[in-house]
């Protein structure tokens, strides 16, 4: 894969926080939001005298759009998330925005990540305080809210197959796996977290959420950026302050309150972790990886962010059969991640901290701090 000079566009005013790919065939729409609460959109197959190159850009949002994704049957309707406590979904052919959820639990936080599962029915939500939420997309209601971290969720992350399988990770610096089957569907519970059919000034006060039990904790020196389930589902992909790739071979078969992810306790869980340097500094945004949808089964694919120079972007494999004892294998041998590929170029001129992989096509997009997008393809 290639960027060319017609690959890199300015989309949104500022430093891009969340990253996502249309899947049309016809032609290639990426979406991206930024620092200050921007939803950029670009065609980036637009003609060359197109009006803005092809990018339009809202403001939905009154803070961070911290993540974007489009609704996974209907990707006419795009949804944001922000600081801002609001949830928000972009009709593309309505061209209008609804408010999806507010979620505003009457304290001083912030809503940090949310997904859409893979159904489209259910978005699951996580704040600054450690709770996390489930919402009907189709009845605008909170199904339940509990704490599932004494600290910031960093992401949520449903299972792409075994849906009661839910993947936190945290700036208490750990990585939770929780069955959603033993979470109760307490609607006091839940109240804080208002729907769209309510207004928008209203929020509940109080803290009488319970906690919810994880199936195992796993546990890191420093914070986690980001837990995310590989397409299959056999692995979990976290990326770490104390600068490593973590990969988890079925993590939902594991139990304990504190595993250890590194040394002899990793290997035994199931861990393998790679070397990364993950320290962004304070006006880059922290790296998150994604997976390509394209890889499923056999090895899986991921692509991450780098401070190495010249700038570049790298891309990991991970095998099938992760962490198997192999010819020469012994306790934590076997089969391995490793790095297969990196992309740069000379328009290529600074770190990508979010990127994302077209759904069918070979296609990998990058969004950097000043709110520019590389494409390369």
């Amino acid at each position: 894969l290639t960027l060319a000079e017609r690959g890199v566009a300015k989309v949104t005013p500022n430093r891009a926080y969340g990253v996502a790919v249309h899947p049309s065939t016809d032609k290639l729409v990426v979406a991206i939001g930024d620092r200050d609460g921007n939803l950029g959109l670009w065609n980036a197959d637009a003609p060359e005298d197109a009006e803005n190159n092809g990018v339009v850009c809202f403001k939905p949002h009154t803070a961070t759009v911290n993540v974007v994704q489009f609704h996974p049957t209907t990707p006419t309707k795009l949804y944001s998330t922000s600081y801002d406590g609001t949830v928000r979904c972009f009709d593309m052919v309505k061209q209008s925005f609804d408010l999806v959820a507010l979620f505003t639990p009457g304290r001083d936080t912030w809503l940090q990540h949310t997904h859409v599962s893979p159904c489209g029915h259910t978005m699951y939500l996580g704040d600054s305080d450690g709770l996390v939420a489930a919402h009907d997309l189709r009845s605008n209601e909170t199904i339940w809210a509990a704490y599932a971290h004494d600290n910031k969720v960093q992401t949520v992350n449903v299972h792409p197959t075994i849906p009661h399988y839910l993947a936190t990770s945290s700036l208490d610096r750990s990585v939770k796996i929780f069955d959603l089957r033993k979470v109760s569907s307490n609607k006091k519970a839940a109240s804080t977290a208002s729907s769209a059919s309510k207004s928008e000034g209203s929020s509940a006060s109080g803290d009488d959420h319970p906690s919810m039990d994880p199936l195992a904790t796993f546990v890191e020196s420093r914070s986690v950026n980001c837990a995310y389930w590989s397409p299959s589902g056999n692995q979990l992909l976290s990326v770490t302050q104390s600068n490593f790739l973590r990969l988890f071979n079925k993590p939902y078969e594991q139990s304990g309150k504190a595993i250890p992810v590194a040394g002899e306790g990793g290997t035994k869980a199931g861990v393998q972790s790679i070397s990364h340097d993950n320290q962004t500094g304070r006006y880059l945004p922290v790296f998150h990886a994604a997976w390509d949808p394209k890889c499923v089964g056999g090895s899986e694919a991921f692509v991450v962010g780098s401070m190495k120079q010249p700038r570049m972007v790298e891309v990991f494999t991970s095998p099938a059969d992760l962490g198997a004892k192999g010819a020469g294998g012994g306790g934590g041998g076997g089969a391995k991640p490793t790095r297969v590929m990196c992309f740069g170029g000379e328009y290529l001129n600074s770190v990508q901290s979010r990127n994302a992989f077209h759904p069918t096509h070979d296609i990998v997009v990058c969004g950097n701090a000043s709110g520019r997008v590389h494409v390369f393809r």
